[in-house]
Formats: structure tokens, sequence, C-alpha cells
């Protein structure tokens, strides 16, 4: 099998040789999902074909789909159920020759042969695959001439992107979340709402941090040139103290939030939202012991909870007012009192982002604030996302006022924004600060574009 999973999507006419170029250039290293090997009455192929993809990626076992899947209403799914898994998704595109189709076609017999208006009716269907639709790699495949294949990257020549920097650059599926940025603000900044390459790294501490960018960032979009990033300078988890890792690998279903593994004294672990869902990922996270607790800090940040805490045998928590988000918690936070959740361990309620917001509090040293304020680097300080406020600006202002002298703490880490350590007096004063600013904000429309990073 494939060294790392992977979802192969192979794209094109039928009888344009893609069983064939599976048997020679795929099988060995990626099973094999295809709806032609299906009994002919069954229902659902659909549903089947997408539970055996997702049962070979839970197993860490890389897969190629081999129909003609002409356009993302059939690639689409696979994409995601790669990216769901912590798989790359990677297009096979079979340039269509119809005439070359009809005729290998016209020589297969019983069965194999399609109807020439089956072929036909994929013909006008047919799309060239793209990095836009969420694949990480498209390769192009040809008949050689000589009963073999040619396979070419064509994913540089599909993808809009920034200027490659000394062999990096940022591709156009960036979403502007500040994820890349907060790892190496010296490498990566911002240019017309998306990020981009500043400089290459100078030493080898700073090719560690644009790789740590690279495996953090939710859509994949800081790359090098030769493709994939370097597996072995994934750093993820990455210790930000002895207390505390930053669980890296931030899903896209999640909006690009960060996650966190919060270390207990006896050896135990609580994650605070969720990455994306990957056993390999859940793997490395129980390795610094059984995790017993997944704290969802709010309804956006709910998307894999469910699945980490069963793969963990944990509980799953969620205040009532985001209870919709994630109806299958074991834990639901009631009222706006603070609650002991674990020793040293408290839950504030803390509406004003959703309904449902709280943050947790570790330790008199650890608070995880969710997306209700963060540390803007911009501002140099305490701040919130007060353009991106789902619920009331007004209540998070009285949730600020009622809660902020109850809370002592070092860090700030936040689900979106920047992460930051100062001494607990000068915290406390900032927070004071923030509370008194946040009182004389008014509702706005939504704009993700005025966040102040």
């Amino acid at each position: 099998m494939a060294t790392e999973p992977d979802v192969a999507v192979l794209v094109g006419l039928q009888a344009a040789g893609k069983t064939t170029f599976y048997a020679r250039c795929l099988a060995g290293r990626y099973a094999l999902v295809s709806k032609d090997l299906f009994p002919r009455g069954a229902r659902n192929k659909q549903g089947r074909q997408m539970r055996l993809v997702a049962e070979h990626l839970a197993a860490g076992r890389a897969v190629a789909v081999d129909n003609t899947n002409p356009s993302p209403l059939e690639w689409g799914p696979l994409v995601e159920a790669a990216h769901a898994h912590g798989a790359t998704a990677t297009a096979y595109w079979f340039p269509p020759d119809l005439t070359g189709s009809l005729r290998r076609n016209a020589a297969r017999e019983g069965r194999d042969r399609v109807p020439d208006v089956g072929v036909l009716a994929t013909s006008k269907r047919l799309r060239r695959p793209s990095p836009r639709d969420g694949f990480d790699a498209v390769r192009e495949v040809r008949f050689d001439g000589r009963g073999g294949f040619r396979v070419r990257d064509r994913t540089d020549n599909t993808r809009s992107r920034s200027p490659a920097v000394d062999g990096w650059y940022v591709d156009d599926r960036c979403v502007n979340c500040d994820v890349a940025r907060q790892f190496a603000p010296e490498l990566i900044g911002e240019a017309d709402g998306k990020s981009r390459i500043l400089r290459p790294p100078a030493d080898d501490a700073e090719n560690r941090r644009l790789h740590a960018a690279a495996f953090a960032c939710p859509t994949r979009s800081i790359r090098p040139v030769t493709g994939r990033a370097d597996p072995a300078l994934d750093p993820f988890p990455l210790a930000l103290d002895d207390g505390v890792l930053i669980c890296g690998h931030n899903s896209a279903r999640t909006a690009g939030a960060n996650a966190y593994l919060l270390r207990r004294p006896s050896g135990t672990g609580m994650m605070v939202d969720t990455p994306r869902w990957s056993r390999e990922l859940a793997r490395r996270y129980t390795a610094y012991g059984p995790v017993t607790d997944v704290l969802l800090t709010h309804r956006d940040h709910a998307a894999h909870g469910r699945r980490y805490a069963d793969h963990f045998g944990a509980r799953l928590w969620i205040h009532e007012g985001d209870l919709d988000a994630a109806p299958d918690a074991d834990q639901v936070i009631r009222g706006l009192e603070p609650l002991e959740i674990a020793a040293g361990v408290t839950v504030h309620p803390l509406p004003g982002h959703t309904r449902g917001s709280v943050l947790y509090l570790a330790d008199d040293r650890y608070c995880f604030s969710g997306d209700s304020f963060y540390w803007s680097r911009t501002t140099g300080d305490l701040e919130v996302v007060e353009s991106v406020t789902w619920y009331s600006i007004e209540v998070l202002a009285d949730s600020l006022a009622r809660t902020a002298g109850r809370l002592r703490f070092e860090w700030v880490l936040p689900g979106h924004g920047d992460r930051r350590r100062l001494p607990a007096e000068e915290m406390s004063r900032r927070l004071h600060g923030l509370t008194e600013r946040t009182r004389l904000l008014r509702p706005r429309p939504v704009d993700f574009t005025d966040v102040r990073w």
C-alpha cells in the first residue's frame, strides 16, 4: 500500500485506460474501489462506494476510485472524505479521446462493453479536475505509444497561486484564516486578503516553522513547488509548554480553528476543540496519554467532536445554547455559572460569539477562549472578533463584565487569532481593558475581511 493515505480519483471516459493504469501503476499500493465491481442490481452504489472508501482510509490504506468520475458531483465527496480522514486527494486525469474510447469500447465483450450512448453522455459531462476542486495534486495520464502510460504532474499548471519564493507559494484556496501566519509570521504575511510567502527560511529553525505552518493550514495552501511538504518535518502535536500542546492539522470544517491538548497530572489529557479527523492523528495525540474529555468551546468547532470522543472513549462536552450542533454530547453545560468539570479545570459560560460559547480555564494558567477573544498581533492586545459575532456583541460585553474578575491565567489560547503568554497580572489588566472596550461596541454586519489578526 502507499506509504501515506491518499485517495486517487481516476477521471476519464469509459475505455480511456483507467483500469489498466490502475493495474500497472497503482495496484499493490492502493486498494481498489469501483462501482463496476458491485453486483449489477446493487442498490445505492454511491453510498456503498463511500463506505468502502471510508473503511480503507480509517484503516490507514490508500484507495483508488476507478469510475468515470466526470465532474465535481462525483469527485467532490471523494475529496471531502480524503481530507476528513487526514489523507490527500490526487486526480488522475485521462484527457478525452472520444474516437479512441469508442474504438476500444467496441472491442470489449459482455458486461465490460458500454453502450456508445453512455460514452457520449459521459463526454458531455466530463470536466478537467483542478486543485480549485480541492485536489492536492492533479496528474495527467496518456498512453505512451509503447503499451504503457506517461504521467505528468499538472498541479502547478492548473492552480492559481502567489509568486513562488525560493520554492514555496500559497495557492488560491487560502481563506485568510491566519493559521499559517501564527506559526511563521516572519515568513508569511498578508496581501490582498490572502497569505503570501515573504521570504525563504534563513535557517533550520525557520524551515521547521514554515513546515508547521504548512501542516496546520486547513486548506493545505502553503506548499512547496515540488509537491507536498516533507512529512518528516510535521511537528504536531507541538508543545507550547509543559502542560499544553497545539494539535495542528486544522480543519476546514471548523473554519480552520486551532485545537489543543491539555495534559493533566494524572497522565491523561483533555482535547479542547478538534483538528481534522484522522485515525493517525488520533494515535499521535493518545501517545501523550489517554484522552478523557473532548471540550467544545462552541458550535462552530463541533464538526469532529463526536468522532474523536468515540475513538478516545472520551466524554464530549458542549453548552446547551449550542447543543443542536452536537445533540449527542455526553455532558451538557447549562446556565451561566462556572462549573468545575475536572480537578483544576473550570468551564465558564460566555455567550456572545454564539449563544452557547464557553471558555475553559485550567490551573489558573491556561484560558481556552474559543472565539470569544484572542491575541491580536496587529494591535498587540486582547481583542474580540467584533466583525464576526453570530449571536450578540452586547451579550458578549455582558459576559466579559460578569466573568473577567473570576479569571486568572497566563496563556490565552483561542480557536481563531493568535496565542500569547503574559504574567497573570498583566493578562488580567488587559482582560479588564478589553471588557471596557467591548462595552462600547454595537452590533454590525458580519465581515470576515475586517478581523484585526
